[in-house]
C-alpha cells in the first residue's frame, strides 16, 4: 500500500464524521495523518530496539499523538 492510502483513510473518516453532523473534518484528517506518521516513524526507528517499545507502545504513542493534535486544532 502506498502513502496515498493514509490520506484516503483519513479522508474517509472525516467524510463519515461530516455526514454525521460534525464539522471538524480538517482536524480529523490532520490528526489521523499525524497519528499514522508517528506510528510509522516509531515503528521504523525504535520498535524492537528499545526494550519496552513494542507494537502496543507504538500504537499507544500514535493514538495519543493523533488525539493531542486533534485537541490542539479543534
Amino acid at each position: 500500500m502506498g502513502n496515498w492510502t493514509w490520506f484516503a483513510g483519513a479522508g474517509l473518516v472525516a467524510g463519515l464524521s461530516y455526514l454525521l453532523g460534525h464539522r471538524s473534518g480538517v482536524a480529523i484528517v490532520v490528526a489521523g495523518i499525524v497519528g499514522m506518521l508517528v506510528d510509522s516513524m516509531l515503528g521504523a526507528t525504535v520498535q524492537g530496539k528499545v526494550r519496552w517499545m513494542d507494537n502496543d507502545a507504538v500504537n499507544l504513542a500514535a493514538t495519543l499523538s493523533g488525539a493531542a493534535c486533534a485537541a490542539l486544532i479543534a
